[in-house]
Order: C-alpha cells, then sequence, then structure tokens
C-alpha cells in the first residue's frame, strides 16, 4: 500500500517572525488586534452557547507545533509504513473571550467588545 498520512489542524495560530503573521479577515486573534489598533470594539458573535461563558470555544494550536507534528509523522513514516490521520491540536478549549482577555493581558490594554447575534 501507499504510505501515507493526514494532518488534521485545528486552529492555528502565532508565527515564528512577526511577517509571518497571520492577519486573515476571518480570525479571531487577528481580529481582535485589529479591532484595538484602529480604536473599535472586536465583535464576539453570540454569547447563548452551552460553554462555561457562553461564547464558542476552539483549539488554538501555535503554527511551531504544526511544524512539529509534521515532521514527527514524516519521521515516522521514514521507518515505517503509515496508513494514518493525525488530529494536530492541544486538545484544551479557548473560548472567543478567553481569547480577549489573553490579548488584555499580553497588551496590557483594556479590551471593550460588543456582543452580537450569532453567525
Amino acid at each position: 500500500g501507499i504510505n501515507w498520512a493526514a494532518l488534521r489542524y485545528f486552529n492555528v495560530a502565532g508565527a515564528s517572525a512577526p511577517h509571518l503573521a497571520d492577519t486573515g479577515e476571518n480570525n479571531l486573534i487577528p481580529k481582535v488586534f485589529r479591532a484595538i489598533s484602529s480604536g473599535r470594539r472586536p465583535k464576539v458573535y453570540g454569547q447563548n452557547y452551552p460553554t462555561p461563558d457562553g461564547t464558542c470555544i476552539r483549539d488554538y494550536v501555535h503554527v511551531a507545533d504544526v511544524a512539529d507534528a509534521h515532521a514527527i509523522v514524516l519521521e515516522k513514516m521514514s521507518v515505517s509504513r503509515v496508513a494514518s490521520v493525525y488530529n494536530v491540536g492541544t486538545g484544551l478549549g479557548s473560548s472567543v473571550l478567553d481569547v480577549i482577555m489573553a490579548v488584555q493581558e499580553v497588551t496590557g490594554m483594556s479590551v471593550n467588545y460588543d456582543i452580537v447575534e450569532p453567525r
């Protein structure tokens, strides 16, 4: 059979250098930073989910950990036959409000946000 592996990433975040940072329009972390740097309030889409704070929870994984996962799987494939799917995440969730609070902690700035209708 064919030697193959599929890596399923969860929410990849971070960068190994500033010029490689994710600036995607729909990604939470850059959206929060863009909002506060332009004097706007980030939008939180819904607060009625069945989670501790009512906001969506996602598993964020750092891009360096994703790179490490690739290296580990490639090493495994070089010494044995692989035909597998691997989930690449932390196994821990962070809510939208957790992320906003982390941005506050990192920047030392108070981040006010607006709760809007879920998408």
